[in-house]
């Protein structure tokens, strides 16, 4: 049933985001002030949602919450495709809309150009920083992103890491956001996967 009581059937046709509302009784009504009340938590089956994300995975809860927080979506072919190379376009979009921005204007020039725009508005990279959207996120782009839309710094001078002395690096551990390699290494210019940003995106909502 929709909230003002319509039946929804197999035959029913959905043009667009509705709420509709189960009854097991002789009928349902739906008042203004209970459908104000607080929403409860959403939760879903992301094995019904995307083909390629397996129910025990180590992302799944990332991957999870931030669907359901609509910070990240898949493809057109139900597909999230984890394990993909995430581009400074998609990175951009994930970590502008965890980190509280709002969704841009559309450019038509690129679909991830708003994002683009919004973060030299907003002093978070500098022009020339990024100059491809469809290149690959390296880590390092990813922690000065991060690190700027989140307005962290980092309390200390010495880098955990034997790659780099970056502060972004390092005031993304220190706030536990982002972390290395098990040899010590962050690897900055290394790329990122979906699942990765997702984890990263992740830690940024629950920070």
């Amino acid at each position: 049933y929709t909230a003002d009581g319509e039946e929804i059937t197999e035959d029913t046709i959905v043009t667009d985001d509705l709420t509709v509302y189960a009854d097991w009784g002789d009928g349902i009504h739906v008042d203004e002030e209970e459908d104000e009340e607080e929403d409860e938590p959403v939760s879903v089956d992301l094995t019904q949602v995307f083909t390629d994300v397996a129910g025990n995975g180590w992302d799944y809860e990332y991957v999870h919450d931030l669907y359901i927080a609509k910070v990240i979506d898949g493809y057109s072919d139900h597909t999230f495709r984890p394990d993909r190379t995430v581009t400074t376009g998609e990175a951009l979009k994930m970590i502008l809309l965890a980190a509280g921005y709002d969704e841009p204007e559309p450019v038509a020039s690129h679909w991830a150009r708003g994002y683009l725009n919004l973060a030299l508005d907003e002093g978070i990279i500098q022009r020339g920083d990024i100059t491809d959207l469809d290149v690959p996120m390296t880590r390092a782009m990813m922690a000065k992103v991060v690190a700027n839309a989140m307005g962290l710094q980092a309390e200390g001078d010495t880098s955990p890491y034997s790659d780099t002395e970056d502060f972004y690096v390092v005031a993304l551990y220190e706030h536990q956001i982002a972390d290395g390699y098990p040899d010590g290494t962050f690897r900055p210019t290394k790329s990122l996967t979906r699942a990765e940003i997702s984890t990263i995106v992740w830690r940024m909502l629950e920070y």
